[in-house]
Order: C-alpha cells, then structure tokens, then sequence
C-alpha cells in the first residue's frame, strides 16, 4: 500500500516518521539498521538488496540478520522498484528488509526530505529498544 502524504502531513516530518515501518518492531538483538531511500532505481535495486542481505563483518563472518535491517523508502517511483523490492522480501524473508513506499507533494519530493523520513523512523526504531546514543 502507497502513502500519500499531503501538505498538512509534509508540514510535520516527525509525524510522517511515526507512521513509517512501525508494522514490524525492531529484533531485540538489532545493532545496525540501513537506511535505503528508493526512487526509480529498479535496475540497481538487486544488487544493492544482495550486497546488504549478505554483509559480513569485519572477520568475514556474515552478519545475523536479527542484528541488523534495511529500512527502504521508495519515493515517488514510477518504475517497479517498490514491486521489486517486494518480491525481493519474499524470496528473502530472513533478510530483515522493511518496505514503504509513499507519495510526496511535489514541493517535499526530494532527497532531503526522504533521508530525514528514513533517519527518524530509524530513530524511533531505536527508541522502542531504548537504544540510543548519548
């Protein structure tokens, strides 16, 4: 499903935040989330989704994936990149990918705007696991 925010709600970009990836809470055990804004990026999406659902760590060992996520915000697509995404997250289910897709006004449909979307629902994220840094 597609949330489209209008003027009122692009005013309150904290509000915004708060209704992004909250369907699914955080693992207990999560260290890491990625933040991955989306727009028309169909033909790149598989290998970014492939180098983060197989990253390792500094040893080489691969990552759990309870300890980290991938928040992904498609904005404004007009490819399938959101439909990819999905499909992706079925193929994958342990991969921890979390998938919004939204519609921004015009004068809010920027980088910016999804990055600071992206970075407060990480946030709040954090917050239900009273993890966050000082």
């Amino acid at each position: 499903m597609v949330q489209t925010f209008s003027e009122e709600t692009a005013e309150n970009e904290p509000l915004m935040a708060s209704s992004l990836f909250y369907t699914i809470p955080p693992s207990q055990h999560l260290k890491l989330s990625v933040i991955l804004p989306v727009r028309n990026e169909q033909d790149n999406l598989f290998n970014t989704l492939e180098a983060l659902r197989n990253k390792k760590d500094s040893e080489g060992l691969q990552l759990s994936h309870s300890e980290y996520e991938v928040l992904l915000l498609a904005n404004n697509c007009t490819d399938k990149s959101a439909d990819f995404a999905r499909t992706y997250q079925k193929i994958y289910p342990d991969s921890n990918l979390h998938i919004e897709e939204i519609q921004l006004v015009p004068d809010v449909a920027h980088i910016g705007t999804v990055r600071r979307l992206l970075m407060d629902a990480d946030y709040n994220r954090f917050t239900l696991l009273n993890r966050l840094l000082d």
